[in-house]
């Protein structure tokens, strides 16, 4: 059962309506939807900063052609779940090395003023 959530809910009924996991997925869609814009306009504005850039539409119909193009790569479920454990280590691998690159970045910079 790929979503018992959904299944869950499907099986009540109030007397207003029928189908309660139709709101449920109507609600949870738009929360999606805010969230992956969200998530586009910080990478944009981010890579316009780290770019020196004022071409802000480029930006965006390259984010969006990025996200299209790698959420066509999997094709079962079973890479989709692949897909999310890669990501969840490499998220937790650049959790500690980003700190530390930046350590390393500050201490050198910090040397080659004193000198």
């Amino acid at each position: 059962m790929p979503e018992p959530f959904l299944y869950l809910i499907k099986s009540f009924s109030f007397p207003i309506v029928e189908r309660i996991d139709l709101i449920f997925l109507c609600l949870w869609s738009v929360i999606v939807i805010t969230t992956y814009g969200i998530y586009v306009y910080c990478g944009v504005i981010g890579t316009m900063t780290l770019f020196r850039s004022q071409r802000y539409h480029l930006y965006i119909v390259l984010a969006f052609l990025i996200t299209f193009l790698v959420n066509l790569m999997p094709d079962s479920m079973y890479q989709v779940r692949q897909m999310i454990t890669r990501t969840d280590e490499f998220g937790t691998i650049m959790n500690a090395a980003i700190p530390l690159l930046m350590l390393l970045i500050a201490i050198v910079f910090k040397r080659r003023s004193k000198v």
